[in-house]
């Protein structure tokens, strides 16, 4: 194991508390990172940077100002490094912040101090070269939406490279975040030649251009500064045609006009989630909601159970659902901000929401019930009586919860399927109106995964969507529902005409998370 002594810029290990450092694994021009272990035996990573390797005050200060504005949004995306502490010490000469520590290059997650190395994007192409496509645009569709995220907030990254993305079980991130600033902010020259476009770094399209030079770099397995020359047999490749269709994804990411370029990372997302739909779905797709065709209504022996012909069929009521796509952490993307969509849950605390207990918070990123003690309501405004909301859930085993949305029992069913045989009674399921009417099928990902679920009403029609496939969909003026709403309406306080509820998260049975919570009004 390295010895300390071997730092020149330390002459004692900075103060971390909880951590104690192990060994230097990394350096750069203004800092080192060194590996650490937490006092849950946990390795981290700690990148200490030194006021001594400046020049001037600024960039010192303009780094740790970055530092300080990412951090609260770090932990609300997964395509983001996890930073974790930060601190300063000013008589000494430096700051430092905690992040999570990059997978090994070798045995991932499972960390030998004396042996570890980390698994960055530059060691995949270092030792496979040219990766296959499906794994180019699952990294790609990530990263787009990492840097999505960051955009939406104001901030860019300055130095997206090969080097810079890590894996973290698994997972793509953005990483050497000490250059993110403020979109538009004119700060010292800074970037990676090869990965800069030529009017310089700055703003969130010269991100997407470094982003675009990855992928070239990845795609092709040729050095950035030979673009745009393709691999010699693009043309006879097996994924002929998919091979060109992400070339000329390339070509317009790293064009020299800034204006021929993505404006913006949900461009690029949509555009890499279409190639990657044209071999199948992948693990980083995200729901997709259908804008337009018609309802195919089931007959009576089918009311209870949705019928298959009709599952995935929008209705005309739902013919303006808006296409979501590349959804940043608890953000709005483009189409939904155009549509009206409003956040609900700003991914740092509780705002907006109220409950009679202290059995639900809000920590990285998610709304989380920690135990017993009372629903939880936003209580801002109620819900508008025509609404689109959209949102994200996941369960632990046994679960059983839900999301009220009207008075009554107006309820999106959120529920272990698995646990005590509980799809024998699909009205029950997760995603349906409980008790009324549920899916044809079980919908749900698998107990600890995160959910896309969505609930679109309109006049009297009601639609229930589950991980992009419709789960519920039912107009109660109709009269072949006239058996089932009429057993429906005996439920406690059921009014079908009554507007008005707050959303409500039930507090029920077992532990459930919320995020990415939005709606929109409906005219």
């Amino acid at each position: 194991m390295a010895d300390i002594a071997n730092s020149d810029a330390l002459q004692h290990l900075p103060d971390v508390p909880d951590h104690k450092m192990l060994r230097r694994i990394g350096g750069g021009s203004y800092g080192e990172v060194w590996l650490a272990r937490n006092v849950m035996g946990t390795c981290r990573a700690v990148k200490v940077v030194f006021r001594k390797r400046f020049h001037f005050e600024s960039p010192y200060e303009r780094e740790f100002t970055g530092i300080r504005k990412i951090e609260p949004i770090s932990r609300s995306h997964e395509g983001l490094v996890d930073i974790l502490q930060i601190g300063r010490d000013d008589s000494a000469g430096y700051f430092y912040y905690v992040m999570e520590l990059a997978d090994d290059q070798h045995t991932g997650q499972k960390i030998d101090p004396a042996t570890y190395a980390p698994r960055t994007l530059q060691h995949e192409i270092e030792n496979r070269g040219r990766l296959p496509l499906d794994e180019c645009l699952q990294i790609g569709v990530a990263l787009a939406h990492a840097l999505g995220h960051l955009h939406h907030h104001g901030l860019i990254h300055r130095d997206i490279k090969p080097s810079n993305i890590i894996f973290v079980g698994g997972i793509p991130k953005l990483a050497d975040i000490g250059l993110v600033t403020d979109a538009g902010v004119l700060a010292t020259a800074v970037g990676t030649p090869g990965f800069i476009p030529p009017e310089g770094p700055g703003t969130p399209q010269a991100d997407l251009f470094s982003l675009g030079k990855v992928l070239y770099a990845i795609t092709m397995g040729k050095d950035p500064r030979d673009f745009p020359d393709p691999v010699s047999d693009l043309t006879a490749m097996p994924d002929r045609e998919r091979w060109l269709r992400m070339n000329a994804l390339i070509l317009k990411a790293c064009r020299s006009g800034a204006s021929q370029r993505y404006q913006s990372a949900a461009q690029m997302s949509r555009d890499l989630i279409a190639l990657q739909r044209s071999r199948g779905t992948q693990r980083f797709q995200r729901l997709i909601l259908p804008a337009a065709g018609a309802i195919l209504v089931a007959g009576v022996a089918g009311m209870i159970v949705h019928s298959r012909n009709g599952a995935n069929s929008p209705s005309p009521q739902t013919a303006g659902i808006v296409a979501q796509s590349a959804v940043p952490m608890n953000g709005l993307t483009e189409e939904e901000a155009a549509a009206g969509f409003k956040l609900l849950f700003n991914g740092r605390d509780l705002s907006g929401w109220a409950a009679p207990g202290l059995n639900w918070e809000a920590k990285d990123g998610v709304i989380a019930r920690v135990g017993r003690g009372g629903d939880m309501q936003y209580r801002a405004e109620p819900v508008p009586s025509d609404f689109e909301l959209r949102f994200e859930w996941k369960i632990a085993n046994g679960t059983d919860s839900g999301v009220f949305y009207r008075p009554g029992a107006y309820e999106y069913q959120i529920i272990d399927n698995q646990h005590r045989g509980r799809l024998k009674d699909a009205r029950w399921a997760a995603g349906a109106l409980g008790g009324c009417v549920g899916p044809e099928k079980d919908l749900a990902k698998p107990v600890g995964e995160w959910n896309a679920g969505a609930i679109v009403c309109r006049g009297t029609s009601i639609e229930h969507w589950l991980n992009g496939e419709k789960a519920v969909a039912l107009d109660y003026a109709k009269p072949e529902w006239a058996p089932i709403i009429e057993a429906f309406q005996k439920r406690p306080r059921t009014d079908l005409a009554a507007r008005g509820h707050f959303l409500t998260l039930q507090d029920w049975q077992g532990p459930v998370w919320y995020r990415n919570i939005r709606w929109r009004k409906l005219d």
